[in-house]
Formats: structure tokens, sequence, C-alpha cells
């Protein structure tokens, strides 16, 4: 038997998820900004100062748009996909600029990221189901 948009299963589920993306999101902006708090005296070359950029920009975009979906703001949605954008950026040049790993392995680590911001991101902007 299907289960109907108005199903309050369902709006448990979404509210359910729409809550633990947003606590992830506040999470990973948090280690975030300790982790570039920690590293912005040991960059020494361009590439990680712009890592250390993006990473200050994911941290305080995330934290933006988390206080933002939880106020019901109309432009929530858009700074949580620059949350996303931020995450995957930082996280392809992080193996790149800091191991000196090849560019391959930062294409890889950020696709990966980037599905990961993006899964928490869809799911913290997944409206919750009208009841008829």
């Amino acid at each position: 038997m299907a289960r109907s948009a108005g199903n309050p299963m369902s709006t448990a589920i979404r509210s359910i998820a729409q809550w633990t993306a947003v606590a992830l999101v506040v999470a990973i902006s948090v280690l975030g900004l300790q982790s570039a708090v920690q590293a912005f005296g040991a960059a020494e070359t361009v590439g990680q100062q712009t890592a250390i950029a993006t990473q200050f920009g994911y941290a305080f975009a995330g934290l933006l748009a988390a206080g933002a979906l939880l106020s019901r703001r109309s432009w929530a949605h858009r700074t949580l996909w620059l949350w996303a954008g931020l995450v995957t950026v930082t996280a392809g040049m992080a193996p790149v600029v800091w191991a000196d790993a090849p560019l391959t392995a930062g294409l890889g680590v950020g696709a990966a990221s980037g599905a990961i911001a993006g899964l928490v991101a869809w799911l913290a902007t997944r409206q919750r189901a009208v009841r008829s």
C-alpha cells in the first residue's frame, strides 16, 4: 500500500531527515571553522591560503544557512547550496595543496565530498508534506 504525501509517518521521517541534515551542517561547519583557525598560521602557499579561505567560507555559510533554515528565511536554500559548493571546493583542494597529492586525488575527494554535501543540502531543504 502506497503512503500518501499527507501521511503522518512520512511527515515525521521528513522532519527527522531535515533536523539531522541541519545538525550535520552545523557540525561540519564548526569542525571546519576550528580546523581553519588551527591551520591559519601554517599556510605557506597561495593554494593553502585559498583552501583556508574557502574553509572559513563554508564554515560561516553553513552556520548562517542553519540559522536561516531554522528561522525559515527565504534565502536559506541559496546559502545552504553555497555551503555545499564551498565544502566541495575545499575538500578537493586540500589533498593537493596540503599533501602534494595528484590532481586526480583532489578531483575524487571533491566529487565524493560534493555528493555528500549535496545530499545533506537536499535533505535540509526538502519541504514538509502538506496535509490535504
